[in-house]
């Protein structure tokens, strides 16, 4: 969500799904994949560009303190989670990639998708 949030230009909401998912993966004890770490670098620096540090920070800090049912509510709450609703089939295609490059060439084409839905 954090990608289809800077995707969209509203980088505060990016920076609070990427502090979402800091705080759960801290949790769970998760690494980082390389691509997802690269994303998250990217999502942040276009941010950096857009919002003062303190907005930044303050954005993750909210991602964070809530919990996933309540991520998932404002996942499912952003005007572009629609495609949540039918996109089954998008999902499917992000998921027979073969390989990270592909998955990440896959993602790109959905997002694009999505930047002409309101």
């Amino acid at each position: 969500m954090a990608a289809i949030a800077a995707a969209r230009k509203d980088f505060e909401k990016a920076c609070f799904f990427v502090g979402a998912y800091d705080a759960y993966r801290e949790l769970i004890g998760a690494s980082h994949e390389t691509f997802v770490r690269d994303l998250l670098e990217r999502l942040l620096a276009q941010a950096s560009a857009h919002l003062e540090g303190d907005e930044i920070d303050e954005a993750k800090a909210r991602g964070a303190e809530l919990s996933l049912a309540e991520v998932v509510d404002r996942a499912l709450a952003m005007p572009s989670a629609r495609w949540l609703t039918h996109g089954r089939a998008a999902l499917a295609r992000l998921l027979s990639a073969k390989g990270r490059r592909e998955f990440a060439r896959r993602l790109s084409t959905e997002l694009r998708g999505l930047e002409g839905q309101g």
